[in-house]
């Protein structure tokens, strides 16, 4: 009896041991990211919180919400930003975002405004088609004014951010530690 009870929890033991190994493998490693923006009066604030996933090497967007404070404001005012939940059969664990901003930059344009510019980009899945690994289709950008209003396309070329803009943006990621 005392034989059958040892190999039973030793068998019971190294099953335990093996679920243990099994999950410490496929867990996701949380991350927060915050950075700043400053533009002409106006301040962006992002905060990014995203997980690794070591078995797929991916990373999955989980929160994003940006801030922009200005001198006509004594607090900060949340952006609304373009993001919906997303599921993916590679992160069971929890919800993921469609998109996220992961380049950002102050554009100046030639009469001195101060501009702010977002680059998005989109999370692959079957829930979004238009978003292709391979390539950049699924991506897109938008640009703010200091107080935190959408410019439209027809407005970019006339107020002349799309000149600002030209052919070499050079973005900072707000996601990046």
């Amino acid at each position: 009896m005392r034989k059958i009870r040892i190999l039973l929890t030793t068998g019971l033991c190294a099953l335990a041991m093996g679920v243990v190994l099994a999950d410490t493998s496929t867990l996701a490693t949380p991350h927060r990211v915050e950075k700043k923006l400053t533009c002409g009066d106006a301040q962006l604030t992002a905060q990014t919180d995203y997980v690794t996933l070591p078995d797929v090497q991916k990373v999955v967007w989980t929160a994003q919400a940006i801030t922009l404070r200005n001198s006509h404001s004594a607090t900060s005012v949340p952006l609304a930003l373009e993001s919906k939940p997303l599921h993916l059969a590679y992160y069971p664990q929890g919800t993921a975002l469609d998109s996220v901003v992961l380049g950002w930059t102050c554009l100046k344009t030639s009469s001195g405004k101060h501009y702010f510019f977002l680059a998005y980009t989109c999370t692959p899945s079957p829930e979004r088609p238009a978003c292709k690994e391979e390539d950049e289709s699924g991506n897109w950008d938008r640009v703010l004014d200091t107080s935190g209003k959408r410019i439209s396309d027809q407005q970019r070329e006339r107020l002349g951010i799309n000149r600002a803009i030209g052919d070499h943006l050079q973005l900072e990621d707000p996601t990046e530690d």
